[in-house]
């Protein structure tokens, strides 16, 4: 029996076609894994997990895990070890490691506003005839006699209540008590029962301890109530030198997703959708009637872009300076950069 060839010809013609066709479609590139560590779910560091529930490190190519670790001294040893690529810290920390010989360098804002609000009891405030509309200078009297709370001694709380007392011309050792008291549960606890007067802690414990716990908002850090730290540099984006320029494009796409982070942070028709993706995926706990009222306070306080300026650097050695010894010029000047945001504002 004599077989027809030609449809076995034209199968295996659509065969080579179909091959042609699918060599000539670009291969998916598989996104850049990047492991970055942060020491809290804290308004300070959202911009980062707005980025990544948002999808826009997806859209810039990488794959980011972003993992919580406990304490900022953690976070900054995995990355000076090479187990990281990326943590979220506080500038001060940067210029730390630089003196001890690491390459670490901040190169993009994360939040532009001390983070610690300052609450204190309505009954000590109501005593020194002092209210949230109280010009901020004369609220300082009110911190005289006072136990303010503070996470650690030497701790940033610690910092900022001894700047405020200086304001104040009192001597924060001798006028007033400053007591490590540890978590913000513990604070608004101490703060409720009448142990301590004040606390300092990240939001939302000092909203809460307003909300519940007979506090008021004794200076708002936040909104910056405070003349000569406003506008500070209280969070960034860490990496170590060297794998910046190793990794130069990556840097910049990071830092392009962390800049769309906060354009919706900050755009009043995105910012609810930003607002209820992190409090459905890191605080559904958390009243959300709170929780709104806390991020409408914060929006402000996070910058227009992740561009580090030598004004911000400038203002966090001058009060770096008050507490320690001063750092020298050169760590200053090798702890920072601008090169990939102003790269990835460029694009």
């Amino acid at each position: 029996m004599k077989m027809n060839m030609r449809p076995l010809a034209l199968i295996g013609q659509c065969a080579l076609l179909v091959a042609a066709l699918l060599a000539s479609v670009p291969t998916a590139r598989a996104d850049d894994h990047v492991d970055a560590l942060i020491s809290s779910y804290g308004f300070q560091i959202f911009p980062i997990l707005v980025a990544k529930e948002l999808g826009y490190f997806h859209e810039e190519g990488i794959d980011m895990n972003v993992t919580r670790v406990e304490g900022g001294g953690k976070a900054m040893a995995a990355l000076m070890g090479g187990d990281v690529q990326i943590i979220l810290a506080v500038p001060s920390s940067v210029f730390q490691a630089r003196g001890r010989g690491a390459d670490v360098v901040s190169f993009g804002a994360v939040f532009s506003q001390i983070g610690s609000n300052f609450v204190m009891s309505k009954d000590w405030a109501a005593k020194h005839n002092v209210t949230e509309k109280t010009p901020y200078p004369e609220k300082l009297r009110a911190l005289k006699g006072a136990v303010i709370g503070v996470n650690t001694a030497g701790s940033g709380t610690d910092q900022v209540v001894r700047y405020l007392a200086k304001e104040a011309k009192l001597d924060p050792d001798r006028d007033m008590t400053i007591s490590a008291v540890g978590t913000g549960d513990v604070m608004t606890a101490a703060l409720s029962r009448g142990v301590i007067q004040g606390f300092l802690q990240g939001s939302p414990v000092g909203e809460n301890a307003i909300q519940n716990h007979g506090a008021m908002m004794f200076v708002n850090t936040v909104e910056g109530e405070v003349p000569a730290l406003n506008g500070f540099l209280y969070m960034a984006s860490v990496a170590k030198e060297s794998w910046l320029k190793n990794h130069a494009d990556l840097a910049v796409r990071y830092t392009r997703a962390m800049q769309k982070a906060l354009d919706t942070i900050r755009d009043p028709a995105q910012t609810n959708k930003a607002r209820d993706v992190i409090h459905q995926a890191y605080h559904p706990k958390i009243d959300k009637a709170l929780f709104d009222a806390t991020w409408a306070e914060h929006v402000a306080a996070y910058p227009k872009n992740s561009v580090i300026t030598d004004k911000m650097i400038q203002q966090i050695v001058s009060f770096t300076n008050e507490f320690e010894t001063p750092i020298p010029a050169a760590i200053v000047k090798a702890s920072w950069t601008d090169e990939y945001a102003n790269k990835a504002e460029a694009k």
